[in-house]
């Protein structure tokens, strides 16, 4: 999971605004809040990137704080923090972009373990390309352009009979292709 624990998350203004209404109920009410809460306060308006892993501590986070969400500020500091770790807004996109990613981690979870090391590898990046041609259909499209480019010979992705490779409709079959290819004969440019 190396590859997904890279990619990074900004903030959506929405988890802005309601920072910013938790900062002035907290100055307006003297609410005494965590440090903590401050300061990824503070990270969110300036717009820092979170991690995977930090999206999931803070789904959990809002998971385990939502019951006191609504709490008003001159009756204790439960929405008040709540709005400074983002409010409704941050729930909503932890929850999106988690949802985004289950299935992912979910198909890479059921390969089987009893792959060797190089198979395994192989079947994994298999899933991680069906995956993306799912998910992220112009990154799919720059990846197969990217893999195309540093192959000799072209590999992957499967090209047209002009050598350009195949348009995005086939990149998610061409994870199949793909893994066919690593497992066929190792002298893939038909020299004997």
């Amino acid at each position: 999971m190396a590859l997904q624990e890279q990619e990074t998350f900004s903030p959506p203004a929405a988890m802005k605004a309601a920072v910013r209404q938790g900062a002035r109920w907290r100055e307006e009410f003297d609410v005494r809040t965590p440090d903590k809460a401050v300061r990824f306060g503070q990270r969110i308006l300036e717009g820092r990137a979170f991690t995977l892993k930090e999206v999931k501590d803070l789904r959990t986070w809002f998971r385990r704080n939502a019951r006191w969400k609504d709490t008003p500020p001159d009756k204790g500091m439960g929405g008040t923090c709540w709005r400074l770790m983002g409010g409704d807004a941050g729930w909503a996109w932890t929850e999106k972009i988690l949802d985004e990613h289950a299935d992912l981690a979910e198909a890479l979870a059921e390969l089987p373990d009893d792959l060797d090391e190089d198979q395994s590898v192989v079947e994994a990046l298999a899933v991680i390309f069906q995956w993306v041609a799912r998910k992220m259909p112009l990154a799919a499209e720059d990846l197969m352009t990217r893999l195309h480019e540093s192959q000799d010979p072209p590999v992957f992705p499967p090209c047209t009979d002009d050598g350009e490779p195949q348009g995005l409709d086939d990149f998610e079959e061409s994870g199949m292709l793909w893994r066919e290819a690593a497992y066929a004969d190792p002298d893939l440019d038909g020299d004997a």
